[in-house]
């Protein structure tokens, strides 16, 4: 799987959350399914009913399909909160109240 790895803009609990969140959008999203055979948690909680679920033999099907599972990434990333938007400019890169920064004043790994 081809992704990106997020680490906290500061030290705050709610960026640290909103991390935490971020990487259960990426990753979760495709390896939740493959190992639990639904979506994480949160996903669910926040995206609602725009989410489809897998009914019980879809779950049976995917649960546990593969023979190897690898993450491969090239990018990291800062992340930090973002207020909730209203129901009508919901999209993927806000239904998870964060937001994303490449080029923060401190470099990743200083």
């Amino acid at each position: 799987m081809v992704t990106r790895w997020f680490v906290p803009y500061n030290s705050t609990q709610t960026n640290k959350d909103a991390t935490e969140r971020n990487k259960e959008f990426f990753l979760g999203w495709f390896m939740e399914p493959l190992t639990k055979g639904k979506y994480p948690y949160i996903m669910r909680e926040l995206v609602g009913e725009q989410l489809p679920e897998f009914n019980e033999t879809e779950a049976k099907l995917v649960k546990g399909s593969y023979d190897f599972l690898g993450i491969n990434y090239y990018q990291t990333q800062y992340v930090y909160a973002i207020p909730a938007n209203p129901p009508d400019r919901l999209s993927i890169m806000n239904d998870l109240l964060i937001f994303l920064d490449q080029h923060p004043h401190t470099p990743l790994g200083l």
